[in-house]
């Protein structure tokens, strides 16, 4: 998996990118331009290609990093986005970035329990390693009295 964190407003947003680069495919695009994405968020002063492309510049990188597209880009060229078809169809058909979202969180809950049973794990060692001698030599002590007291009667 990727070392990417994921939040589930990125995660909406890269599903969208999917979609957007899928519908291309089916239309015969060969690859979608960025500058025609839809701006993100509310920001209406991001109708400019070049601003647009720099605001989906971290979810490309997503995207290349996961494998799920490719991203061409050049100086003298627009970005696109193509979609590697039946790769980028199979990821969305497995849940896309939603399902890499929810799992991203439950390792994370795996990671803090998994921590939370070290530090006891860690407690425990320090309590019997300053518990086990006292009560070893208490039981040797208490063998010496029993063997004792069977050799005396």
């Amino acid at each position: 998996m990727s070392k990417t964190r994921i939040t589930k407003e990125d995660a909406k947003t890269l599903d969208d990118i999917i979609e957007l680069v899928l519908n291309d495919l089916v239309l015969n695009k060969p690859a979608s331009f960025v500058g025609n994405f839809p701006p993100l968020g509310n920001e209406s002063n991001r109708g400019n290609e070049e601003e647009r492309e720099i605001d989906y510049e971290p979810y490309l990188e997503i995207l290349k990093e996961f494998g799920v597209a490719e991203v061409i880009s050049s100086d003298d060229r627009a970005t696109q986005v193509k979609a590697l078809s039946l790769r980028t169809q199979r990821f969305k058909d497995n849940g896309g970035f939603r399902k890499v979202y929810e799992e991203q969180l439950q390792q994370e809950k795996r990671e803090a329990r998994t921590e939370d049973r070290e530090i006891d794990e860690a407690f425990l060692v320090k309590w019997q390693r300053y518990t086990y001698w006292p009560t070893f030599l208490i039981a040797i002590a208490g063998f010496i009295m029993a063997l004792i007291a069977l050799i005396k009667s």
